[in-house]
């Protein structure tokens, strides 16, 4: 049987803290959840470690407490969960897939480290472990990996072939990640007949600065997209490319009750100011798709760990023609240059190049168009998601 460790967290539907914040979820992996949730009763594997006993009894009520209130929180159903709260209870023919973030390169929550450590290493279970922001802490969340008797990796490329930041942090893993593609949902669609602006959107997001040691010496930079930002700080006053990048200046982890404080803080400063809120950020009150549709190209680079945006594929299934300086990373998709995409050099100098030349082209436009949408629509769709994660999974059981 598969079971999905922590789903409450991160990454399926909206969390706790995501909540508490009125942030939007960060659902890249909804469908996965769902399509279980279709079939029937979904295993959950809530990890929890205690001192003694009655620490770990007591643990056992907090984490059940937190994944029922998540669970009313999405408006799901007590009873279509099974819940297990050890590797114990698990065998070898049973597989956990889990987000690698979260739970390898920290603590899960009601856990304590070295008991935590130990389950791990006497788990009978298999892992498949996705690579989703596998850059954080990654030393010691690569040494809890390779302590696993039998694991796999998972991510939106196949890192192995295309990130030496991986193949360096894993040396010990000598095999090819699995390919699990975005999925874009049915929202994002191409317009046909809708004028578009002859121009590049550069879309995707400048995350938070790096504070890791491993990955600013490896990269001799703290910036987890440096191309993004590269536009960001230098493409502004260009006729061809409008700039869509949100830039993340700040990140503090205050805790749960003092976001509650600051959160009742920012909302009462928006009442007293006849302001929506402190914390806008205008990009994610787009209506991406038709966003999307205005534009007849778009750009988006790749994190500098080798993990693609899927911004790009956003807007390609809404019709705009990808030009990219991260081409290799790309035929995991079955995407080939010239076919589906443009490559540039990674300069705006050569961006505005390619941009003028197809606009120069309507016919090679519509061609990219329509092979590029065939690629998205083809495998890239909820169903052939969930599929491709079916087949992944069963191999694997």
């Amino acid at each position: 049987m598969i079971f999905f460790q922590n789903p409450d967290r991160q990454w399926y539907k909206k969390t706790i803290s995501q909540w508490v914040r009125g942030a939007r979820a960060m659902n890249k992996y909804e469908y996965i959840l769902d399509d279980h949730l279709d079939k029937g009763i979904v295993n959950v594997i809530l990890p929890v470690t205690g001192k003694n006993k009655i620490q770990k009894l007591l643990n056992i009520f907090l984490r059940f407490i937190r994944f029922y209130v998540w669970i009313k929180i999405n408006g799901l159903n007590y009873k279509s969960f099974n819940i297990a709260y050890s590797y114990a209870e698990l065998n070898d023919k049973d597989l956990v897939f889990v987000f690698f973030h979260d739970n390898f390169a920290k603590i899960p929550c009601c856990c304590e480290k070295k008991r935590y450590k130990k389950d791990i290493r006497l788990a009978r279970c298999k892992f498949l472990v996705h690579l989703n922001h596998y850059v954080y802490n990654i030393s010691d969340g690569s040494d809890l990996c390779s302590q696993v008797n039998n694991i796999e990796f998972i991510a939106e490329t196949n890192l192995y072939k295309h990130s030496s930041f991986f193949k360096k942090y894993f040396s010990w893993f000598d095999k090819p990640v699995k390919v699990l593609p975005f999925c874009i949902t049915d929202r994002f669609q191409y317009l046909s007949g809708e004028e578009r602006i002859p121009k590049a959107v550069a879309t995707g997001a400048v995350t938070y600065k790096i504070d890791d040691n491993d990955f600013i010496n490896f990269f001799g930079t703290d910036i987890l997209q440096p191309e993004r930002k590269y536009l960001l700080e230098n493409a502004g006053n260009n006729n061809h490319i409008h700039l869509s990048i949100s830039e993340f200046k700040n990140f503090k982890n205050h805790g749960l009750i003092k976001t509650l404080i600051l959160n009742f803080m920012n909302y009462l400063y928006a009442f007293v100011h006849r302001k929506i809120s402190l914390d806008t950020k205008p990009f994610y009150s787009l209506d991406l798709p038709k966003f999307y549709n205005q534009f007849e190209f778009v750009v988006c680079p790749a994190e500098i760990i080798g993990l693609p945006g899927i911004g790009a594929f956003e807007a390609m299934a809404s019709g705009a023609i990808l030009i990219s300086n991260d081409n290799i990373l790309y035929s995991d998709y079955g995407l080939k240059e010239n076919l589906n995409y443009i490559s540039y050099n990674g300069t705006i100098d050569d961006l505005v190049c390619k941009i003028k030349s197809l606009l120069n082209d309507e016919d090679q436009i519509e061609f990219l168009r329509k092979n590029s949408l065939q690629i998205i629509n083809d495998n890239m769709r909820t169903e052939a998601c969930k599929s491709n994660f079916d087949r992944l999974t069963e191999n694997y059981l």
